[in-house]
């Protein structure tokens, strides 16, 4: 692993991790930036998806010290989609499969927060059957289909930047 993946994987995490406890830290009015948190998570892992793993747990380590209860979402919800993009990004080239794969792991993961450990992460109670999984799959896939767009257009303009610099 190079030392400037290394840096710029623990920097990233630390971005990811403000971004993640900023309702924590300020007010809950602003929780609709925790969206932000995946997007330092997806660069690292589209880069070096060894990195990007780290990364993720590293964020995940450090908003369980700042807010223990913006942990769960993270390592759920806001870290899968920023990590599993990134990765899937990294070996495929299709955005439409990215996302899907993206979307599985999305829906997976609330699946396991709401139906294992009993979190209702959607907001309300849902039973197990198969239209709330098809819902929650649908919703993941569009979901991860809008931020693989906006991440990719961030990447590449920030690439772009990057390479003119240097």
């Amino acid at each position: 692993m190079e030392t400037k993946y290394l840096t710029l994987g623990a920097l990233l995490a630390v971005i990811s991790a403000i971004f993640q406890c900023i309702p924590a830290l300020f007010s809950e009015i602003f929780i609709f930036l925790t969206i932000f948190s995946s997007i330092p998570i997806y660069f690292i892992a589209r880069k070096q998806p060894s990195i990007g793993i780290l990364s993720y747990i590293i964020s995940f380590m450090l908003i369980s010290i700042i807010s223990p209860h913006e942990n769960i979402i993270f390592l759920f919800t806001n870290g899968v989609v920023g990590l599993s993009l990134g990765v899937f990004t990294y070996y495929i080239d299709k955005k439409i499969l990215v996302s899907l794969l993206s979307g599985l792991m999305l829906s997976i993961s609330i699946c396991i927060v709401n139906f294992i450990i009993g979190i209702n992460i959607i907001g309300f109670s849902i039973k197990f059957a198969i239209i709330p999984l098809l819902c929650i799959y649908l919703f993941s896939f569009a979901y991860c289909l809008a931020f693989n767009v906006l991440c990719s257009f961030i990447y590449n303009r920030c690439d772009t930047i990057y390479q003119k610099i240097k």
